[in-house]
């Protein structure tokens, strides 16, 4: 994942060389916007209709994807 919510920091940006609204126009899979429950839900949407089930999260949003990760885990 290159981004787990809103906001693309300037170093990601240009590594992945899109903006924010050209990656949730195409609904990159680089992306994972919203809450945690909505953030849970997509990625429960992309195992179902995907079959991904494997992530890699840069370790600059763990924090922002710790309450994801309990959500699937049902705490």
């Amino acid at each position: 994942m290159h981004r787990v919510g809103e906001e693309i920091p300037p170093w990601i940006r240009g590594f992945i060389g899109h903006d924010h609204e050209t990656l949730v126009e195409h609904d990159s899979l680089t992306l994972l916007r919203g809450g945690p429950a909505a953030m849970a839900d997509e990625l429960q949407r992309r195992r179902e209709e995907l079959g991904v089930s494997y992530y890699s999260v840069n370790g600059a949003f763990i924090q922002d994807f710790a309450p994801v990760i309990a959500r699937l885990a049902g705490r």
